[in-house]
């Protein structure tokens, strides 16, 4: 097998003979590209952007367990989705997975980065098919930003009919009671990450039982591969809803929200 770090060559698909398979999980918009770019940078990958596309697809719209990532004597395979229970083939059969990694992130963030993915200023197929016609985040009148608060704080979701993803606390749910009943999941909080990048991420590659992580070369390369481009990465900070909503509807996100919040952590006092 080649080592991490060597150029990228063909492989074999999954055999669970030799192999790991890992699933990468979160609710939509809370730093899942980033979570893919450190394993990708961590387990080895001089071109983080090219590993995550051949390495650690997109279940969404890539074939899983066909290409894997010799590192340590294994193979080993990722899968990303946005699901909120593990992931299940066409016919319906679980999707061979031995370890889960959860990223999750302040829900009025995931809001507003929602807000960003579905507008021109990303002008994917997700956002026009929305028809929510967004432009930007910041050309959004007070009066429909208000339309989407009031959506965000009914369902946590701005697409209540789609039951794959569901809402972010149905999401977060799923995946803390998973790991609290025992389940080899891993959860990682996307503040985390920005306040504490060393500890958090030995901690991942602990949990995968990877050694020698240099983090901060993964941050480096990690960081590259999602560089502010103000468009699908956006922001990249924490507490950015506080640039494009009012206390007052933040101050009702929380309190309509505020047992589940306490449960999972996040707070909105001053």
């Amino acid at each position: 097998m080649a080592s991490g770090g060597e150029a990228m060559a063909e492989t074999h698909p999954y055999d669970p003979a030799d192999s790991v398979s890992i699933g990468v999980y979160s609710y939509p918009r809370s730093g899942n590209m980033w979570l893919r770019s450190i394993l990708a940078a961590g387990m080895g990958m001089e071109d983080v952007a090219a590993g995550v596309r051949r390495y650690l697809p997109d279940a969404a719209n890539q074939n899983v367990l066909q290409n894997g990532w010799d590192r340590q004597g294994q193979r080993w395979f990722f899968h990303k989705t946005h699901h909120m229970v593990p992931l299940v083939d066409a016919a319906g059969a679980p999707v061979p997975v031995d370890k889960i990694l959860y990223i999750y992130r302040d829900p009025l963030d995931v809001f507003v980065s929602y807000l960003n993915f579905l507008s021109a200023n990303v002008g994917n197929e997700a956002g026009r098919r929305s028809g929510f016609g967004i432009d930007t985040v910041e050309s959004i009148p007070p009066d429909r930003m208000e339309w989407f608060v009031c959506r965000w704080i009914a369902d946590a979701t701005l697409f209540p009919k789609n039951r794959k993803f569901g809402g972010w606390f149905e999401s977060v749910q799923s995946f803390r009671a998973r790991a609290a009943a025992g389940e080899p999941v891993h959860l990682i909080r996307y503040e985390d990450l920005k306040t504490d990048f060393d500890a958090t991420v030995a901690g991942i590659f602990a949990f995968l039982g990877v050694e020698e992580v240099d983090t901060a070369r993964t941050y480096a390369l990690a960081d590259r591969n999602t560089a502010q481009d103000g468009k699908m990465a956006w922001q990249r900070q924490s507490a950015t809803h506080r640039r494009y909503l009012t206390e007052e509807q933040i101050a009702r996100f929380a309190m309509v929200w505020a047992q589940e919040l306490a449960d999972i952590g996040y707070s909105y006092a001053q």
